[in-house]
C-alpha cells in the first residue's frame, strides 16, 4: 500500500510541477521569453518563420506535456528516492510521465 502511494504522489506532483512549467500564468514570461529566444534561433538558421505554431524544438519542447513530462519525472523520482524507497523507480518515472501526458485529455 505504502508503495502504491508514493507512486501516486510521484506520478501527482510530476503532473502538477509540468503544469508549472508549461501552462501556468507565474512562469509565462520565462517560457515564452524562451520560446522566443529557440524560434529566433531557429529562424536565423533556417529563413523559416510561422506564427501559427513552434518550429523550433526547444519551443515546441516548452509546450509539450509529454516532453517535459519526461523529464520533470525523472527528476521528481530521483529526487523522492533519496529521501524514500522508490519501487521500480524506472518504471515509476515512466508511469508518472504517462499519467501527466494522459490528465490534460481528462481535463474539460
Amino acid at each position: 500500500m505504502r508503495d502504491l502511494l508514493i507512486v501516486a504522489l510521484i506520478a501527482l506532483a510530476t503532473h502538477r510541477l509540468t503544469l508549472l512549467v508549461i501552462d501556468d500564468r507565474i512562469t509565462q514570461r520565462p517560457r515564452l521569453w524562451a520560446q522566443g529566444r529557440f524560434e529566433d534561433r531557429y529562424e536565423r538558421r533556417t529563413g523559416v518563420h510561422s506564427d501559427q505554431e513552434w518550429l523550433s524544438a526547444g519551443a515546441y519542447f516548452l509546450s509539450c506535456p509529454w516532453c517535459v513530462g519526461v523529464w520533470v519525472a525523472a527528476a521528481v523520482t530521483a529526487g523522492t528516492s533519496f529521501v524514500v524507497d522508490v519501487p521500480l523507480p524506472v518504471l515509476t518515472w515512466l508511469a508518472a510521465s504517462t499519467v501527466t501526458g494522459l490528465l490534460p485529455r481528462a481535463e474539460p
